[in-house]
């Protein structure tokens, strides 16, 4: 059986009242204060322990706690609740192994099955205290004076992965990014704190196990002693990724959709002069004889006027995107249906087209919007990999959305313009109009979703997912 997570909370208070009790006397203030936190009424020993918060088996006559031999205060703790509640005297036998506390045998009173009721009013006992922490969906930490993580609860655990046995006695900075390291923003938090007791809602960074980061907002308070002397901190963690996400994207489509007024304003004006240039520039040509060398000049000339003209055609769809006209499908064989369409092209062009894993989703699409968003991404794949590239397409759903993703083996996007990419106009390409993902992602916009650059799954390549929202909620 393993210890509670929160047993570094007992340990604490041991640690504390030892300076005031005796080696001797300390298990009986423990059994003491546990015949107080005691229920009135009682059902079975290992259900209450267990509501307790006290890993236990029944074994027989005997209840078997889940702890060693160096927990005899936690022990009498036990012996002392269940000897109120249960309203028989406890006899508690301890070795290197195991912990076991049985019914003395002179007791014969009968042990009540009414079932466990807490006070209605009063102080929690301490094991309700420790559970209440560790119940918390936020990250509750204490950080002593060296920066050295004392407590770390449940939430904690599921928000960074790192189990408490992992996090306790480890230094804070395990959470905290290079950047944040090198800027030294602990010992401006520790600064501030100290200077007003308290921070609030702080809004950073953390760093979890896996190597991603998380948007936390982070309070916290300066805890004291007995003495008034600071002993450390306490820190609460709330992951507000999610939520920052969708207020980035919000603030990301207003700002498209600004700049996209802008750009097929832009695209107008220029459209119909260059139209009339093209014009000219035929009837200067037709003027020209046939061996003429300034015939090559012309074409030069008509060639960069198409390549203007290229770029005017994706301003328009980026300024004006075409309305959505969604239909429900099944995307696994909605996807299906595609790659096969992409057969022939993969083959004469050299790259490789495989499907994963697809989750059963019905999505409302514009199936000309898909087609065109995914077309563009494989065409980024294969001109980032000449010599050939795999793309793999596999989907899984999350929260109301289903995530397509598209993933190669090429030479990935490189981390200092991945920030840059999905911008408009933004490009690594000698002659490119650095529209394709913009023009992607008002698309997707269009289908109520959104496109995310994710890290590859084998640590090469580039992975990028569409989120799209589910028809139905199915």
């Amino acid at each position: 059986m393993n210890t509670p997570r929160w047993y570094h909370f007992f340990e604490s208070l041991e640690a504390e009242l030892a300076s005031f009790f005796s080696k001797k006397d300390l298990p009986m203030v423990f059994r003491r204060a546990g015949r107080r936190s005691a229920p009135t009424e009682c059902g079975n020993p290992v259900d209450l322990l267990k509501l307790a918060g006290i890993p236990a088996v029944e074994l027989d006559d005997e209840v078997q706690l889940g702890f060693g031999e160096n927990n005899l205060c936690i022990a009498s703790w036990c012996a002392g609740f269940l000897e109120t509640a249960c309203g028989t005297k406890i006899i508690l036998n301890q070795d290197s192994e195991k912990t076991v506390l049985s019914k003395d045998p002179t007791d014969d009173k009968p042990i009540s099955n009414l079932g466990f009721n807490l006070g209605g009013s009063g102080a929690l006992p301490p094991f309700q205290l420790a559970q209440l922490h560790d119940f918390s969906v936020d990250a509750m930490l204490f950080i002593d004076n060296q920066k050295t993580i004392r407590a770390w609860n449940k939430g904690a655990e599921d928000m960074f992965g790192y189990s408490a046995a992992e996090a306790i006695g480890k230094h804070f900075d395990i959470l905290v990014p290079e950047d944040l390291k090198v800027a030294e923003e602990l010992n401006e938090l520790a600064r501030r704190t100290e200077k007003q007791g308290s921070l609030n809602n702080h809004i950073t960074r953390r760093t979890h196990k896996e190597g991603y980061e998380l948007i936390v907002s982070l309070s916290r308070s300066t805890v004291l002693n007995h003495r008034q002397e600071q002993v450390g901190c306490a820190v609460i963690l709330r992951d507000i990724t999610a939520q920052e996400r969708t207020k980035q994207e919000l603030a990301n489509a207003q700002s498209l959709a600004k700049l996209g007024e802008m750009s097929a304003q832009v695209a107008h004006e220029i459209r119909n002069p260059l139209a009339g240039v093209h014009g000219a520039l035929q009837m200067l040509k037709r003027r020209q004889a046939d061996d003429s060398p300034e015939l090559e000049i012309f074409d030069d000339i008509a060639n960069e006027i198409t390549r203007l003209d290229n770029l005017v055609t994706d301003l328009v769809r980026f300024g004006r995107p075409s309305a959505a006209q969604l239909n429900s499908v099944n995307l696994k064989d909605w996807i299906n249906d595609w790659l096969q369409s992409m057969d022939n092209e993969a083959q004469e062009r050299g790259f490789k087209l495989e499907l994963g894993s697809m989750v059963e989703a019905s999505v409302r699409i514009d199936a000309q919007l898909l087609t065109h968003v995914l077309r563009n991404l494989i065409e980024n794949s294969v001109e980032a990999a000449p010599g050939g590239v795999c793309i793999k397409i596999y989907c899984d759903k999350e929260d109301g959305r289903v995530n397509l993703h598209i993933e190669d083996d090429g030479p990935g996007i490189p981390l200092d313009i991945q920030a840059q990419v999905l911008n408009p106009f933004f490009t690594t390409k000698t002659r490119g109009s650095g529209l394709g993902l913009a023009i992607c992602l008002r698309n997707l916009h269009s289908l109520g979703g959104n496109l995310e650059l994710l890290k590859p799954s084998q640590n090469t390549g580039a992975h990028i997912c569409l989120r799209l929202p589910l028809s139905g909620g199915i």
